[in-house]
């Protein structure tokens, strides 16, 4: 996770929706040296001209990979919930289950090729997405503590 403080100068068109995935916003804005298009937060954090914020990026530079921030203006850390882990969790779990249950009417060669396909990506998906979250949530926690 790499941290990145900046200043927003000015805000582009908001976007926020609300679907089954949850609450999210979608924007961009500009700094004095720079411009950053199209980042998702999740939630609907308040986005000002003048705010200054810092931003943990998953990858160095790129605004895409965007996980959270820390408005510094008003103290609020915009990152992911855990509870957003919820779903996917779920259905690696039901798919667990189902090749469980057929075991008995097949081989052992297609019970394994099931269960890497139905249980194993999902499963990945949701650890690696976890593994995010977490380290998301670690660096933000860190970047709002004062100083002593």
């Amino acid at each position: 996770m790499y941290p990145s403080t900046v200043k927003i100068e000015r805000v582009f068109p908001i976007r926020r929706s609300n679907s089954r995935h949850g609450m999210s916003t979608q924007s961009g804005f500009a700094t004095a040296s720079s411009r950053h298009y199209s980042f998702t937060l999740p939630g609907w954090p308040a986005i000002e001209a003048g705010m200054e914020i810092t931003a943990v990026l998953e990858r160095d530079g790129d605004w895409a990979a965007l996980r959270g921030w820390l408005n510094h203006t008003t103290g609020e850390v915009v990152a992911p919930t855990r509870g957003d882990l919820i779903f996917p969790l779920l259905v690696s779990l039901l798919m667990t289950a189902s090749v469980s249950n057929a075991w008995s009417e097949a081989g052992p060669f297609l019970i394994f090729l099931l269960y890497v396909l139905l249980c194993g990506l999902p499963l990945g998906y949701f650890l690696r997405r976890a593994n995010r979250v977490r380290q998301a949530s670690a660096a933000l926690t860190v970047l709002a503590v004062p100083a002593c």
